[in-house]
């Protein structure tokens, strides 16, 4: 028997796939809509870690990070694709008691959406004896929101690591965890996990779900001597999902390394590198945006010496096609804007455009910051970087995080504004 509201979001989200036959997610530079919104209005609580997403159809939501004097909250506000607001904010975390922190959130095909963020439970914890003592087992939690939230109600929150003290392969102490949705509920996540075997000994871990239902266990993506650090997840509309980190392989490099796996969270392949124009000094904090059809990228801070840029930070990207191949090497994204370029977000549209937004200091006196971002083409063919909040703000404008319509003609990029702490959103077309 035909299911109607399933064919509904199936054609649905059909008809936006194939859309991005006959247009491109950007015709031309994006230019914005409108000014900034500003999304807080209590600067001095703190607004950090703040990922922002797309849906298919430019629908937008930003989460946050947010001291509510005692402890931290998880809290998200929603747009449509007019940029009017959907709702008033909510807090996204039902356990209150301690920080919650370090959140992440994805659409899916359809618009539901998943937002991840770290936790500590001590109420269900139970410690054991670390290399410095006594610490509590942090974990990974998670919501899962119906497109029509609040008129369809969320799921409970759940957890998503495994927690074994007993083995050496447990994990506690999370990294930020990274989640990235896929096509009809199926979203994956990834996050970093320290070990009980030494005190710099850290794996990257991932696990598939379907709404709020886990499918399988755990999956240790690595595990490598040394520090394995800043994992990111990207995911196609097959289902199939790519996990990227940064290995500390000895105490003077880290490297960017991309592991790929099918829709049954099966390894596609090994792990390989995936910076290789520039192998020495510290890669760092990488990210990666992926289309329906498996194209990705990935962008990271490579603070490396090199040439007349000096010694300071500065974005490398590459491209992939769906099989997981290069798309040409290693690329500068852009080597005139600041003296340290950090903080880079991206996201792809599903005919392969992309845009890669960041943070630079300018170096100048006083230590002002900008946002900036730059988009290219499926082919990689840049457009010229634009600052995101010209200049309608004063003061620096950091932490940049951006999300791009998988198949409608909307960006929305984050980012905190130290004039008044306030989060602001800048919307482009």
């Amino acid at each position: 028997m035909l299911n109607l509201k399933h064919a509904s979001g199936f054609l649905m989200s059909l008809c936006a796939l194939l859309s991005v036959i006959s247009r491109p997610v950007w015709a031309v530079n994006a230019i914005p809509i409108g000014g900034p919104i500003r999304l807080t209005t209590n600067g001095a609580n703190g607004h950090e870690n703040h990922p922002t997403a797309v849906d298919a159809f430019g629908n937008s939501i930003v989460v946050w990070e947010e001291d509510n004097g005692a402890d931290h909250d998880i809290y998200a506000q929603r747009y449509d694709s007019d940029g009017i607001m959907m709702g008033s904010r909510f807090r996204v975390n039902v356990y209150t008691p301690n920080n919650q922190y370090t959140p992440d959130v994805a659409f899916d095909s359809f618009g539901n959406f998943l937002i991840v963020w770290n936790t500590f439970r001590p109420d269900l914890d139970y410690p054991y004896t670390w290399n410095f003592g006594q610490y509590a087992v942090g974990l990974v939690g998670a919501r899962y929101f119906p497109s029509n939230y609040p008129a369809s109600p969320a799921s409970n929150e759940f957890y998503v690591n495994e927690i074994f003290p007993d083995n050496l392969n447990s994990s506690s102490l999370n990294g930020k965890p990274s989640v990235a949705g896929g096509y009809g509920g199926n979203f994956s996540i990834a996050w970093k996990g320290n070990t009980v075997r030494y005190d710099d000994w850290s794996g990257i871990y991932a696990r598939r779900y379907n709404k709020n239902v886990g499918l399988g266990y755990q999956i240790k993506v690595s595990d490598n001597w040394h520090t394995q650090d800043y994992p990111d997840v990207g995911m196609d509309w097959a289902n199939n999902f790519n996990v990227v980190w940064a290995w500390q392989e000895n105490y003077d490099d880290d490297n960017i390394y991309c592991r790929r796996y099918g829709s049954n969270g099966s390894p596609i392949a090994a792990a390989f590198r995936v910076n290789n124009s520039v192998t020495t000094g510290y890669q760092r904090h990488p990210v990666i945006g992926m289309a329906a059809n498996g194209k990705s990228v990935v962008a990271w801070e490579n603070w490396a010496a090199l040439g007349a840029w000096g010694q300071g930070s500065y974005l490398m990207a590459e491209r992939y096609d769906g099989s997981g191949y290069p798309s040409g090497t290693n690329f500068a994204v852009d080597s005139s804007q600041g003296v340290a370029q950090t903080t880079p977000s991206v996201d792809m549209g599903n005919n392969g455009d992309f845009m890669i937004a960041w943070s630079a200091n300018l170096g100048d006196p006083g230590n002002i910051s900008d946002c900036y971002a730059r988009q290219y083409s499926s082919t990689g063919t840049p457009q010229p970087t634009f600052v995101v909040n010209y200049s309608m703000l004063s003061g620096s404008q950091w932490s940049t995080q951006i999300g791009v319509g998988a198949t409608a003609n909307v960006c929305s990029i984050s980012f905190i504004n130290n004039g008044d702490g306030d989060l602001y959103l800048q919307r482009y077309h």
